[in-house]
């Protein structure tokens, strides 16, 4: 998003992160250890980014032809300014 002057200051942008695993417990353990890592705010390459939102989790498991795989989806909004 821009505006006359350049770059909107804050804006945010949607990352979903999928965490996939042969148990439900490896995913359950991947997608908390996603959002202990991913929320917290931070300054990387030089843009900072606010603590993240979560706006939804889903268990997106499903059967494969190679067989069971649990999946732990989590949308992300991060609001940052670069």
């Amino acid at each position: 998003p821009q505006n006359h002057d350049g770059f909107d200051a804050v804006r945010p942008t949607r990352v979903q992160a999928k965490c996939l695993a042969s148990t439900k417990t490896g995913a359950v353990g991947l997608r908390k250890a996603a959002i202990a890592a991913l929320v917290p705010t931070g300054t990387f390459s030089g843009v900072f980014f606010e603590r993240a939102a979560i706006d939804g989790v889903r268990d997106l498991s499903a059967q494969t032809d190679t067989g069971f795989i649990h999946c732990e989806a989590i949308d992300f909004i991060f609001r940052h300014n670069g």
